[in-house]
């Protein structure tokens, strides 16, 4: 969100001058020390909301598979647009899959998904997995 803010303040004296009563050709002459020159200030003040996440990975000594995954964090939705919260958490140990992927401003779901893991495929690389028909 932008906001732009300007004044006018005598150079001499600093006073603040109302510039409405100014025309191109005559300055209404400061009324505190009548002085004519003017100082114009505009400050333009961008304000901008930060967001952040996590991710975490458990594993355990031996196993190459993580039994836990979670993250939360934004994430860009080329659908929408814009940067979106996306949480995801995989875990293994209880055979457990759940995705929900909201909007930042308005709180609206657009995604969620909650299913056993072994229940959970042909979605993001599993799409692509090589399945041989058996003869």
């Amino acid at each position: 969100m932008t906001e732009i803010e300007d004044s006018t303040e005598c150079s001499k004296c600093g006073s603040i001058i109302d510039t409405s009563k100014d025309t191109d050709s005559k300055r209404v002459p400061c009324q505190n020390c009548g002085s004519i020159s003017r100082l114009h200030t505009v400050n333009i003040v961008e304000k901008l909301k930060a967001v952040d996440g996590y991710g975490v990975i458990g594993k355990r000594l031996g196993k190459k598979k993580p039994f836990v995954e979670e993250i939360s964090m934004p994430e860009y939705s080329h659908s929408k647009e814009k940067i979106v919260h996306k949480y995801r958490l995989i875990d293994r140990d209880n055979d457990k899959y759940s995705e929900k992927i909201s909007d930042y401003q308005s709180g609206e779901i657009i995604h969620q998904c909650e299913e056993p893991l072994t229940e959970h495929f042909g979605h993001g690389s599993a799409k692509f997995q090589n399945t041989k028909k058996k003869k």
